[in-house]
């Protein structure tokens, strides 16, 4: 499977692509898969929460168990913890795709071994996937194939003026990093790439 970019919809928050790719990984239970090769060479990242969708479909794993934990620093942290709770940091496995009036179920393949090819282009939630499957699946089952990773493993959010009148002199923003993506075993140091098990390099010229 060819996956080019973590998106949810077009922008009009429909969720129509999580429910396509649901209904693709249908079919692939029908057939009755036993391994997924799931090309990601051009993917760069996208929604977190496509991502933890995917990551729902491949490995059979539900709302009760933890995919990954955001690692923020300690002021932002005590910020986040007393507006969210205990659970601020923590993403889920979940149980379905779509808005709430029209939730279709996960469409689980449960798989005990994934292969991923990569390439340096590989990036932020195409990493996460990788990252936050292995403690389910094990290192040895998800099995990079390509190149190096490009070891995106933080994220960040665009600080800018707001007023339309005042834009029209500070022209300006910026996009502070403010958090390490880990998996559930508290993993997140991947910020050099992922390592494949089976170097293919993408082009003749490395």
């Amino acid at each position: 499977m060819v996956f080019n970019f973590f998106a949810r919809d077009n922008g009009n928050y429909s969720q129509s692509y999580d429910i396509e790719l649901n209904e693709l990984f249908g079919k692939f239970k029908t057939e009755g898969i036993n391994d997924l090769i799931i090309d990601l060479r051009y993917n760069g990242g996208g929604a977190v929460s496509t991502c933890i969708a995917l990551a729902s479909m491949i490995s059979g794993k539900d709302s009760s168990n933890i995919f990954g934990i955001a690692q923020y620093n300690i002021s932002y942290s005590k910020e986040l913890e007393f507006v969210y709770g205990d659970d601020y940091n923590k993403d889920y496995f979940v149980n379905y795709v779509g808005r709430t009036n029209s939730k279709t179920a996960i469409n689980r393949l449960a798989l005990s071994r994934l292969y991923v090819i990569t390439s340096k282009g590989t990036a932020s939630a195409s990493e996460l996937l990788i990252n936050g499957l292995r403690p389910y699946m094990g290192s040895n089952n998800v099995v990079i194939v390509g190149d190096t990773t490009y070891g995106k493993n933080v994220g960040s959010f665009t600080i800018y003026e707001t007023s339309p009148k005042k834009q029209e002199t500070n022209k300006w923003g910026m996009q502070p990093i403010v958090v390490k993506f880990a998996n559930k075993t508290g993993y997140a140091d991947y910020g050099s790439g992922f390592v494949p098990d089976v170097l293919i390099k993408e082009t003749a010229g490395g």
